[in-house]
């Protein structure tokens, strides 16, 4: 196995991101999208010896302190799209953000495979990874996260695409949220809303060219 060009270091903040192999479309109904979430949830801390699957079936809460130990990584915006997903996140503990990507995608594939009855892998390759650098990359990060769905032409406006971290950043989830970024984005529900609209255009026009690009 070939080693990793970047690595996480505790304390830094990440753009972490995956795609299925060959295409694959790895969410397709709601229900799968709602267990990829919930098993994020789940293993952004780290665990006493228990996956997902084996929690569900012993009758343990997701966060009950049997299961779970210290954090692992910060969740700051998420989004799944029908072949690939991003997370921006802080690491909390050593090698916790390539916990994290291990046990979350090891888990879902199991999942996924069980449900379609298919066999084989499912990502392309391990995962991806970029450093944020700076607190102003980090917001225009979380803009072009949650501007995924419409930059692919899956939906007109953010906020029509329900398997994103927007909601919570525009306050329409009030409760229930996974993300935390509070501390890190200063603008209001409004004002981010705003700041995310007004690039929706653009951002699907680099798209566009991208996409040219690579015919």
């Amino acid at each position: 196995m070939s080693r990793r060009k970047l690595r996480c270091y505790t304390g830094g903040f990440y753009h972490l991101f995956n795609k299925s192999i060959a295409g694959f479309e790895i969410f397709r109904y709601p229900e799968e999208y709602a267990r990829m979430r919930e098993m994020t949830r789940f293993y952004r801390d780290s665990l006493r010896g228990y996956s997902y699957s084996e929690a569900l079936k012993r009758g343990l809460g997701i966060d009950d302190p049997e299961v779970h130990g210290v954090p692992r990584i910060r969740l700051i915006a998420y989004c799944f799209m029908p072949t690939h997903f991003h997370f921006l996140v802080s690491q909390l503990s050593d090698d916790g953000a390539e916990d994290f990507m291990r046990c979350l995608q090891a888990g879902y594939a199991i999942y996924l495979n069980k449900r379609s009855r298919r066999r084989g892998p499912l990502w392309e390759g391990r995962f991806g990874i970029r450093r944020i650098e700076t607190d102003g990359d980090l917001l225009h990060m979380t803009r072009y996260v949650h501007l995924n769905p419409t930059s692919a032409g899956i939906v007109q406006r953010p906020g029509e695409w329900p398997y994103s971290s927007y909601h919570e950043y525009t306050g329409v989830v009030a409760s229930g949220g996974i993300c935390d970024f509070k501390q890190l984005i200063s603008l209001s529900p409004q004002q981010y809303h705003k700041f995310v609209s007004d690039r929706i255009d653009y951002q699907r026009s680099l798209q566009i060219i991208k996409s040219y690009l690579m015919d």
